[in-house]
């Protein structure tokens, strides 16, 4: 966790829009991860795109559950080496639409 709370300036804020949350300064972003009851999930980008101070990653989160992972992408604005702001978003996998077929191809 140690490494994790390098990343953020002290007054960071991290939210998630989807549960109408957020958690403001770098204490609260701790103390959120080190709740969880169960090991921290393992998160693996795929995708990481932007400059200066927007980047996005997309990648997949794994809660150890033997679940499924779900679908994650990270909005971050960064100032200097630091994350000022980070906006995250969940979703289950989806399998493709079929009548998409004829014009889509695979994107893991």
């Amino acid at each position: 966790m140690d490494s994790y709370e390098s990343l953020f300036h002290s007054d960071a804020v991290e939210g998630r829009p989807q549960l109408r949350e957020q958690f403001v300064g770098l204490e609260n972003i701790i103390g959120m991860y080190r709740s969880f009851p169960i090991e921290p999930p393992t998160i693996e980008w795929s995708r990481v795109r932007g400059g200066g101070t927007l980047w996005v990653g997309e990648g997949s989160i794994d809660y150890g559950t033997g679940d499924p992972p779900d679908r994650l992408v990270a909005l971050l604005q960064v100032e200097g080496t630091k994350i000022r702001r980070g906006d995250y978003y969940f979703a289950p996998y989806l399998d493709p639409i079929p009548y998409h077929a004829p014009w889509s191809e695979p994107d893991e």
